[in-house]
């Protein structure tokens, strides 16, 4: 074997090795069109999927025997301090709020108080009543008596219908011009409560 034969060999081989790629550098794979891109979000930035709900409403506090007390207390005297002189229906209205014993009392008074004012003339005077502060001075299972501060006030006369149009009387019912008095004045009320099937009854009024 001569030289250039040698020197063709080694040329066909070193043509060999660099085809096939033996001694070359890998290269780094292209990136799949569907490689999943990740979402542009903050670094470290939880996300936060709860769903906003109302607060859960509280039951309302059952009342306490002193509130029970002070409201049937009060809801009596609007209705029985709030009248029209002669006129009983609101005296009336509130028997079934009433022990049986007082109701029976009440029922008697009133009867003889209609047959009293149906043999006078008729007179508009107005009274009401605003309660200020109420306080129990005792309270037991069955028994409870309370002391109310009451502003009361008293109308001498009315707007009564006459002649196609409203007129103000006196409290005798004469026309009047002038201003209707009126008296404003502070009354103390003392109210006894008993317990009767479960329910505050009023058992006396006194107005001091």
């Amino acid at each position: 074997m001569n030289f250039k034969k040698i020197l063709l060999i080694s040329i066909i081989i070193i043509l060999a090795f660099s085809t096939t790629g033996f001694g070359c550098k890998k290269r780094k794979p292209k990136p799949s069109n569907n490689t999943p891109v990740a979402a542009n979000l903050p670094v470290n930035q939880p996300i936060n999927n709860q769903v906003n709900l109302p607060a859960a409403t509280q039951p309302p506090k059952p009342a306490t025997e002193e509130e029970k007390v002070i409201a049937a207390a009060e809801s009596f005297l609007r209705g029985y301090g709030s009248y029209q002189l002669g006129n009983f229906s609101n005296i009336e209205s509130l028997y079934p709020q009433m022990t049986e014993g007082y109701k029976d009392e009440m029922t008697f008074w009133v009867a003889e108080q209609k047959q009293k004012y149906a043999l006078e003339p008729k007179r508009y005077i107005t009274f009401t009543i605003s309660i200020l502060e109420s306080s129990v001075i005792s309270l037991e299972s069955n028994q409870a008596e309370l002391k109310i501060k009451t502003k009361r006030t008293e109308i001498k006369g009315a707007a009564v219908p006459g002649e196609g149009t409203i007129i103000w009387v006196d409290e005798f019912g004469n026309k009047s011009e002038g201003q209707i008095p009126r008296r404003e004045f502070p009354q103390d009320v003392e109210i006894r409560l008993i317990k009767e099937d479960g329910k505050w009854k009023i058992d006396e009024v006194k107005f001091l």
